[in-house]
């Protein structure tokens, strides 16, 4: 049979670009997407740069994006991993093994797990409406799966 091409066209683009000084004076602008996550609606993107981390409210219809406000405990840090758990965002910090629990609705931060002893690379959420449990891996192979609900770890995969 005849190989069929699914249908692609790129709505919306958003380019994550910050001045930064170097370190002679002069300027330079950074363009390192570190990881991005988009929520299971559409409606909300994250994207992560070594700069810092966004948070985007995205309108499909109108082809609007619009930057929102995140705690600066998540805004200044760069994250090397990032999933959506409903309207939660989970992001694993980039510089120690912190993993950031957002409600994107309040923009608080609800919990932080921190039972991981290396930094966490991969985030899976999963269960009704992906917001039931979070499965997180590390850079020493380290597994953890966490019940969202309890906000509590609920088991390790040595």
């Amino acid at each position: 049979g005849e190989l069929i091409e699914p249908e692609v066209q790129k709505v919306i683009s958003i380019i994550l670009a910050r001045k930064v000084k170097s370190q002679d004076g002069s300027k330079e602008t950074l363009h390192h997407l570190a990881s991005s996550a988009i929520a299971p609606d559409g409606k909300i993107v994250a994207a992560s740069e070594m700069t810092g981390t966004r948070l985007f409210d995205v309108n499909v219809e109108q082809l609007q994006v619009r930057r929102t406000s995140l705690p600066t405990e998540i805004s200044s840090c760069p994250m090397r991993a990032m999933c959506f758990a409903g309207r939660m965002l989970l992001t694993a910090t980039w510089h120690d093994h912190r993993i950031l629990l957002l409600d994107c609705k309040d923009k608080t931060i609800i919990t932080t797990f921190e039972e991981h002893l290396s930094p966490v690379t991969h985030l899976a959420a999963g269960g009704a409406d992906h917001a039931e449990w979070l499965l997180s891996g590390d850079v020493a192979g380290a597994v953890k799966l966490w019940d969202l609900d309890a906000l509590a770890l609920h088991c390790s995969v040595p």
